[in-house]
Formats: C-alpha cells, structure tokens, sequence
C-alpha cells in the first residue's frame, strides 16, 4: 500500500474520529454513612465548616423534601445546615480532581440541588474555587438563578429560576480552548457560549459551593441540598 494510499484512507477516517471521555467525580452519596462529613475523610469531598458552630456543618442525609422534578432516584443526599444569621458565615464544599484538570477539549459538570428554605436565601455554586480563581458561577438566590461570567458584576444574567422543595439539575459544559460555557438548567439550555470569566485560570479542577448567604438564622436547619454530583473530560477528537 502506498503513501498515497495510506493517506487518502486517514482523510476517509477522519470524520468518524471518537473523543474519548473520562469520568473524574461520579458521587451520589449511596456508599457514604449519613451524618457529619469529616474534613480530611475523602480525597475528592472537602468539606470546610468554620471554626465555630456559626458557620454550620454539611453532612450526608437520607431526609429531605422529596420531589420527582429531577427524574432521578435520590437516596441519600449531602446537606448543607446553617447556625448564623452573619452573612459572612457559612460552610462550604468542594469536589476535587486536582491531577486530571483538562486543558483542552470539553469538561462537563452535572449536579441536582434542592433549596428547602424560603428567601431570603444565597448559595453560590463556583466553577472553580472562589471569585477570582473560577471561570463562572451560579447563584441561587430568591428563586432566580443567576450566572457571574465574562465580566462579573457588570454581566450577571437570570438564566432560570427554582421552585423551593423541588429538586432542579443544573449541566455546564466549559471548553477551555474557547473559553465559553453553555449552561443548561433541568435538560433545557439557558444560555450558549458564554465567555469565561476575565480573571479565570486557564482550566479548572474543582467545583465549590457555599450557603447560606442570607442574613437569616436558620437555628441549624438543612438550607441546601446536592446530589448527583458528575464530573466528565471529553478529549478532542
């Protein structure tokens, strides 16, 4: 077979070239005992709590609201509670995969969130760890949800809204080569190549959230729930 030959065939083949996915966090909280998650327990759930009760605690639970709205099973599920009426107060979470954070390609986040609290209510869901080293995020505040990307305060958008004890899925795809995110919120799409945030690193290796913002004592009560939470790397083709 010749050169010629081999190469035509390479231009045939092309187009039918697979992208290979991985899975980084796959974690529905069936195999983690309920109660308090421990900080230093599990490599890829980091839990921070403050150090004092006012900040409040996450843990694993089998009690919450339940709703069919999501479309899947939920049997245990990871609880944020709140103990402060500071605002500034307020416990936090991060999944991790630290050593596989792609640098091209697509990264795909999945999770379903249920708010059980009325308003006022705040949790921020970052796509990286913090304001500055994330390339969006999403804020659940008073029912709306909201996206903090491309030039922050200046280009928040409502992209959807959630409906208190009802169980949502959240889906963002983010291309670092681009640096745009598509969002969609319970299988619809909210909004389509949305520009990274200006200060963003370059890609990202952890998703962190935080409530409850809201100046409201909650006398310890559940303010926020996670389940479901995937992870997935699609390599270009």
């Amino acid at each position: 077979m010749t050169s010629k030959t081999l190469l035509a065939l390479a231009a045939l083949l092309l187009p039918f070239a697979v992208s290979a996915s991985e899975i980084l966090i796959k974690e529905n909280f069936e195999s983690i005992p309920t109660g308090r998650i421990a900080p230093g327990r599990y490599t890829h759930i980091v839990p921070w709590q403050g150090p004092s009760r006012q900040f409040g605690w996450i843990g694993v639970t089998d009690q919450y609201p339940e709703s069919a709205a999501s479309g899947k099973d939920h049997l245990n599920a990871v609880a944020f509670y709140d103990s402060a009426s500071d605002k500034n107060k307020a416990p936090s979470l991060q999944f991790r995969w630290e050593d596989k954070a792609p640098q091209s390609g697509i990264l795909t986040l999945a999770w379903d969130f249920l708010v059980p609290v009325e308003k006022p209510f705040l949790a921020i869901h970052f796509l990286g760890s913090n304001w500055k080293n994330s390339t969006a995020a999403l804020l659940l505040a008073d029912g709306a949800i909201i996206l903090h990307a491309d030039k922050g305060d200046a280009s928040r958008i409502r992209i959807g809204t959630y409906t208190v004890g009802v169980w949502h899925s959240i889906k963002v795809t983010l291309d670092p080569g681009a640096r745009t995110l598509d969002v969609w919120i319970d299988g619809k799409k909210a909004v389509n190549a949305i520009s990274w945030l200006e200060t963003s690193p370059k890609t990202i290796d952890r998703f962190s959230t935080v409530a409850d913002y809201a100046p409201v004592d909650r006398m310890g009560a559940a303010v926020l729930y996670l389940d479901n939470i995937e992870v997935s790397a699609t390599s270009a083709p």
